[in-house]
Order: C-alpha cells, then sequence, then structure tokens
C-alpha cells in the first residue's frame, strides 16, 4: 500500500499505491480490487529504458509493438493503473 510511484507529470508529492486504491474509489470483493465502477484493478509497471532504474521487461517480451499489445489487452479486462517509478535523485543526499 506503501509502494511509491509517479504518473506521467511526476508530480510533487509521489502517488502511493493506497492513495491511487482511495481517489479511485477501490474497494475488495473475493480477493479482487475494484473500482468504484466495478473494473477490476491492474497496477502496471511501464517498463522505462534508461534513467537510474532499469526495469527487466517481462519474459517473451520483445519490443514496443508487443508491450503495447499486451498493454491493450490488459485495458479491455481491467482498469490499467500504469506506475512510472518516482522520479529519484542520483546520488544520496547526506
Amino acid at each position: 500500500m506503501g509502494t511509491r510511484f509517479s504518473l506521467a507529470d511526476y508530480p510533487r508529492e509521489p502517488i502511493t499505491v493506497k492513495r491511487k486504491l482511495i481517489q479511485l474509489g477501490a474497494y475488495c470483493n473475493d480477493g479482487k480490487i475494484f473500482d468504484r465502477w466495478g473494473k477490476e484493478i491492474y497496477f502496471y509497471q511501464v517498463p522505462e529504458n534508461g534513467g537510474p532504474w532499469l526495469v527487466e521487461p517481462l519474459e517473451g517480451q520483445t519490443n514496443s509493438h508487443d508491450e503495447e499489445d499486451r498493454l491493450r489487452s490488459l485495458q479491455k479486462r481491467y482498469r490499467v493503473i500504469k506506475m512510472y517509478l518516482p522520479d529519484l535523485p542520483c546520488s544520496p543526499e547526506r
């Protein structure tokens, strides 16, 4: 619930999973999480190239077209929440 991630515009205060679930009016039913309109929620970690973090591609994923197709397929069934890693400083503060 405390996992932090940012959306594309990188807000000043990163969004947590808990905060996003509250925004969506999420509820739990039979071990699954749904938004207020009854669509199941799926958190999707967006693979990013470069930067301080490198996300390994999912097994079997070979190019960006495959990844886009997978995302479109997920969006047909789920409310997909894209998770971007927060914009972290390059060196730790002392």
